[in-house]
């Protein structure tokens, strides 16, 4: 009995970081899948583009979709929050740095913080990312796909 208990105490030791790990990776592929799913659209509705940056190929997205509902742009602050938590949590080991700060406006994270990893923030991302690809993906498709 004292050997599975050790064996118990061991395997949760191992795998402490194991809930948090799989909301960052929650979080990560959510915020993938939504660029990849992006860069199609911008592909059908601007072929031979050459833009670079993701909050770029939104705006020329948002642009090409005539008709968009106002109320798509009231997620475009949380839209660019959640790619750039992404893109420090993948890039930077969660740590807020100096590009984070310049490309999110009224963050309450300052240069040096860790991007807190929780499921509030899990759902958050998902909901916004599904609100807004919901939105942009129904005037997409009466555009282009009749």
């Amino acid at each position: 009995m004292q050997l599975i208990n050790e064996k118990k105490r061991e395997y949760v030791n191992d795998h402490a970081e194991l809930p948090r790990n799989f909301l960052m990776l929650t979080i990560i592929f959510s915020a993938s899948l939504f660029e990849f799913y992006i860069n199609d659209v911008l592909e059908v509705v601007s072929p031979n583009h050459s833009i670079r940056y993701m909050d770029q190929k939104l705006k020329r997205v948002k642009k090409r979709i005539v008709l968009l509902p106002p109320d798509i742009h009231n997620y475009d602050d949380n839209i660019n929050e959640i790619l750039n938590i992404r893109h420090v949590l993948v890039h930077n080991e969660g740590i807020i740095d100096d590009k984070f700060m310049r490309r999110v406006k009224d963050s309450s994270y300052k240069i040096g913080d860790q991007i807190s990893i929780n499921e509030s923030l899990m759902h958050e991302v998902i909901n916004n990312l599904h609100n807004f690809m919901t939105i942009l993906d129904r005037e997409y498709k009466k555009q282009f796909c009749g």
